[in-house]
Parts: C-alpha cells; sequence; structure tokens
C-alpha cells in the first residue's frame, strides 16, 4: 500500500524492453513485486538494475532519495540490496548520501559489505571522496578501519590520497588505525608532496621509524623544483634515517645532492647523514652533486 500510493508519483520514463513509458513510482512499485517474488536483480529493465536503484539512483526529482528508501524498507526490502551493481549502502556512501546511509545502517545494513573482495566497503569509498558526515556515521556504526581495497589501499590511505583531511582526522579519533596504516598513508602522502597530510599523520603519532625513513625516500623522489624541505625536515625530526638507501642502494644524501636541493642536503647533513656513504658502485654524495652550493656543504661536513 505505501509503494501503490506513489504509483502515479514521479518522472516519466520510458522502458526500451517494453517500448511503454512509466512513471517512477509504477516502476517502483513493479520493481518490488518481482523482488518479492525471488526475483532481486531484474535486467530486463534498461533503466534500474535492482530495486534499490529507484531509491538511491533513479528516484524522481518531486520525492527526496530519502523518502523513497524509507518506503522500499518499510514494504520489506532488504538494507543489503544492491544498487548498481554494489551494495546500497557502499553506493550512498560514495555518493554522499548521508540521510541514506544513516537510514540504511538504522535498517541493519551490513557495515563492512563489499560486493566482492575486490571492491572497497563503504567507509574506504566515502573516504575516498572526502565525505565526512557519511564517515563519521560508518565510525560510529562499527566499521572496519583496517579493510582493504582491491589496490590493498585502506580508508586512512584513501583519505590521505585524496587530501582529505577532515576524513583522515575521524579516522585519527576512532583510535582504531594501526601503525601499518598510519605508515603506508605517510608514504602516500610524502609521495603526493602533500605537507599539510604529513603533518597531520606525523602528529597522530602512529607513524614508525621505518614508515619515515620510507617516506623520506619518496619525499626526495621528486624534480628539483618540486621538492619540499619542509617534509624532509618533518621527517628527519620523527626518526627517519639520514643514511636510509633507495631500491638501487643509493643513499637519501646523495638523492639530495643529485636534485640539487642545498636546502635537503643541509637538512640531511645536520641530521647525521654520512658524507662519505656510497651507493652500490661505490659513488658518494660529491660524485652525485652537481650544483656548487651542494658540493660546499659537503667540503664544510
Amino acid at each position: 500500500a505505501q509503494l501503490q500510493k506513489y504509483a502515479s508519483v514521479g518522472d516519466i520514463r520510458y522502458n526500451e524492453f517494453t517500448q511503454s513509458s512509466y512513471t517512477v513510482g509504477e516502476g517502483l512499485l513493479q520493481h518490488y513485486n518481482l523482488m518479492k517474488d525471488g526475483l532481486e536483480t531484474i535486467t530486463d529493465y534498461p533503466y534500474v538494475a535492482v530495486v534499490m536503484s529507484l531509491a538511491l539512483q533513479n528516484g524522481p526529482s518531486s520525492l527526496p532519495k530519502e523518502r523513497y528508501l524509507k518506503t522500499l524498507l518499510a514494504a520489506g526490502a532488504s538494507p543489503n540490496g544492491f544498487c548498481d551493481g554494489e551494495p546500497a549502502l557502499v553506493y550512498a556512501a560514495r555518493n554522499g548520501l548521508e540521510d541514506c546511509v544513516r537510514i540504511l545502517l538504522g535498517a541493519g545494513a551490513d557495515v563492512d559489505a563489499q560486493m566482492n573482495s575486490f571492491y572497497d566497503t563503504a567507509l574506504g569509498e566515502a573516504c575516498a571522496r572526502g565525505h565526512a558526515g557519511c564517515v563519521k556515521l560508518l565510525l560510529e556504526a562499527g566499521a572496519d578501519v583496517n579493510a582493504k581495497a582491491d589496490n590493498g589501499r585502506t580508508p586512512m590511505e584513501r583519505a590521505t590520497f585524496g587530501e582529505h583531511m577532515d576524513c583522515v582526522r575521524l579516522l585519527q579519533a576512532s583510535g582504531k588505525v594501526s601503525s601499518t596504516q598510519y605508515g603506508a598513508a605517510l608514504e602516500e602522502a610524502a609521495d603526493s608532496n602533500d605537507a599539510a597530510a604529513v603533518r597531520q599523520i606525523l602528529d597522530a603519532g602512529g607513524a614508525a621509524a621505518e614508515s619515515c625513513s620510507k617516506a623520506l625516500l619518496k619525499a626526495l623522489d621528486k624534480g628539483r623544483d618540486y621538492l619540499k624541505p619542509e617534509i624532509v625536515e618533518m621527517l628527519l625530526k620523527s626518526g627517519a634515517d639520514p643514511n636510509v638507501e633507495n631500491w638501487n642502494e643509493v643513499p637519501a644524501l646523495s638523492l639530495a645532492c643529485e636534485k640539487g636541493s642545498e636546502a635537503c642536503v643541509k637538512l640531511l647533513l645536520e641530521a647525521g647523514a654520512n658524507v662519505n656513504g656510497t651507493d652500490k658502485m661505490g659513488d658518494t654524495p660529491l660524485e652525485y652533486a652537481g650544483k656548487p652550493a651542494c658540493v660546499q656543504l659537503l667540503l664544510d661536513a
């Protein structure tokens, strides 16, 4: 009955399969009846793949998505139904539909649902797109902050990579972020040359010295005009090894010399970098230095 009263309401849609027009309300009623008979996914209709799509994706402009969603749930639809090929909660979180996230969680949606192991959870999707309101609701519902997407990134990494610091702060405040997550996020921030994100993560105190060293190499792996000495300084002060070597056994000091960054060379020397450190070919930082100012710093050390 709740669905029936909306049957004449909403935008007019055209069904190419049946070659007939219908209102979104009529489509909602039709799809619910099919779902009730055990057909959760309807592939014959080009506009709507599953019943939740009507509420979250293709609802009429004259009625809010939240009202349609409540109607579906009150009529017996599962809060774990799919929308556009993924769990409704994931779809709502990714698109910043905060009220819909709240409704679905209240109806018992699985907070850590994924379409399969290759896709992200609602928390990861919300963090990736900076939907802080959705992140807060999901964390309050007990979402797993350590869940990984198919690319191995956690919610913390996705929030950091997207420079969504409000989401990073919410994750930190949960107290459930592992040191491994902090380390991966720190490397991501350094690789992105994001000084604000590096500072935020270091201030949280969750990154180990080894992670700081790895992040230092990421920070130094930039073109001369893009190196940020402030990131190098923060990482060194937080415990990064000034003598850390990259995959090719080139010391951090040699990398800084190669880039011609006088400021970074000075910071590394002050932190105790070995001026005579060699790579696997036996070359020292002096042989990497091409800028006179860097050469002088090495000679004065």
